[in-house]
């Protein structure tokens, strides 16, 4: 009989392959490629009551910015929400079909 992993082994299982790091998509009014990620401060979420991080995303070759917010403080996690706003998502999945 083969061996035969269970659910249970998967989950106690280290990552061989572990999540890809992504790199910040370029800006989508110059095309520039240079973009600094920075903390810019915490605030409180009104209507959650949670503590959110700012982060202050910049295109250093025209010098436009953005403010984005996260729940988290992982840098990782502010470039995610940048490629996800910079690429208009919705509409780019729309056009792959």
């Amino acid at each position: 009989m083969k061996n035969r992993r269970t659910l249970t082994d998967a989950r106690n299982a280290i990552a061989s392959r572990p999540r890809k790091w992504r790199k910040p998509v370029p800006c989508p009014i110059c095309g520039g490629k240079d973009i600094g990620v920075h903390t810019f401060g915490k605030g409180l979420d009104r209507i959650t009551l949670q503590i959110v991080q700012y982060w202050n995303i910049t295109c250093l070759e025209c010098w436009c910015h953005a403010i984005v917010i996260t729940k988290h403080t992982d840098r990782k996690e502010a470039i995610r929400v940048w490629n996800y706003l910079a690429t208009d998502y919705p509409k780019a999945k729309e056009n792959a079909k």
